[in-house]
């Protein structure tokens, strides 16, 4: 183990409470998606007005059964699209606050959990302190304290033991590690477990276990200051990409939703006003909607970024392919919403 001098663990311990400070103002920022930051309280006011206020029009008194297929196919991409942007938002909102693979754990383990694990006392920090804290947690009532919901948690537990094979269990808690560290001793011919203290406390061997499994399902494990200086580094990283792809994600839902909402609004106040004219408003309306809607999902990075760029950069990043998949998407569904609405309104002119 490397020797470091006071200054310099001092100057880790500085930086892990920056660290702390930046990942708390990265979940504040997310924590405002958890609402779909204001998408949740627009839909069920578009939903509940759009779709009563324009299905009405599709009738075959305004137009024939031609007309009526090859417009309600924009009308349904035009519903469409933005449940399936905020479907985007909602997976990437949830890969934000979780991961698959805890970092000191195997990495053919799955264990799904909050992407902000546990914190255990630095053993390189005193491994006394380490040791007196161990034996703390297990000769008091913190084991009832961790599973606080009886038998349903108790079950939880058990099963992570069983389906991983104890690989949950962090290794410094496994009951061979612990008694070589001097935390606990078997009492031969008894189903107790001693643990070290003065005086001694008897604990029972299935709580302990239960206890050590839940350490590992938060990801908690007895990292030296190096390594959790390292892990906030890869945290930071790890965080600010997903909250880069999240922010995005959220601006160009919102611009679609936006620009669908206008639309569709708009041709609700026409078709109410000319009922005779609906099919003709609604080919004309959905074909700007499919022109404009791309646009306007491409501007945060097509456009907006590209207007902060220093001029003289001759290297460009790519473009995070999620997001671009999503463009495209957009791109492909808007496309044929177009056509059909084009084809709808020649229907239309070539009726009358």
């Amino acid at each position: 183990m490397n020797e470091f001098t006071e200054s310099e663990r001092n100057a880790m311990r500085a930086y892990l409470a920056r660290v702390e400070v930046r990942l708390s103002n990265m979940y504040r920022v997310a924590g405002t998606f958890i609402g779909g930051a204001g998408l949740l309280v627009l839909f069920p006011i578009f939903f509940s007005q759009a779709i009563p206020g324009l299905v009405g029009a599709f009738g075959l008194s305004n137009g024939s059964l031609a007309q009526s297929v090859l417009l309600f196919i924009p009308f349904s991409f035009s519903i469409g699209l933005p449940l399936y942007a905020l479907y985007c938002l909602l997976r990437d909102l949830f890969h934000f606050y979780f991961v698959a693979h805890s970092p000191g754990f195997p990495t053919d383990l799955f264990n799904p959990r909050f992407a902000l694990s546990g914190i255990a006392f630095s053993p390189d920090e005193s491994p006394r302190v380490r040791k007196e804290v161990t034996l703390q947690e297990y000769s008091s009532d913190l084991i009832q304290f961790i599973l606080p919901f009886g038998e349903a948690q108790a079950r939880y537990c058990d099963s992570a033991i069983e389906g991983t094979y104890g690989r949950i269990i962090p290794v410094e808690r496994r009951m061979e590690a612990l008694e070589r560290q001097g935390i606990i001793q078997r009492q031969p011919g008894s189903d107790q477990l001693l643990i070290n203290t003065k005086p001694p406390e008897i604990q029972n061997p299935n709580a302990v276990l239960r206890f050590n499994a839940a350490l590992g399902l938060a990801g908690v494990r007895d990292s030296d200051l190096v390594t959790e200086v390292a892990k906030g580094e890869a945290s930071l990283v790890r965080h600010a990409i997903g909250l880069r792809r999240l922010v995005l994600r959220y601006v160009k839902a919102m611009l679609m939703f936006i620009v669908t909402v206008l639309v569709t609004f708009l041709l609700m106040g026409l078709v109410a006003d000319f009922p005779h004219w609906s099919h003709l408003v609604m080919a004309i309306g959905y074909s700007v909607w499919s022109l404009v809607t791309p646009l306007a999902v491409r501007l945060p990075i097509r456009r907006w970024i590209y207007e902060t760029s220093e001029p003289r950069s001759e290297n460009v990043v790519g473009h995070d392919s999620q997001l671009v998949a999503f463009e495209n998407i957009v791109l492909v569904t808007c496309s044929v919403a177009g056509a059909s609405a084009i084809l709808g309104l020649a229907v239309i002119l070539s009726g009358h």
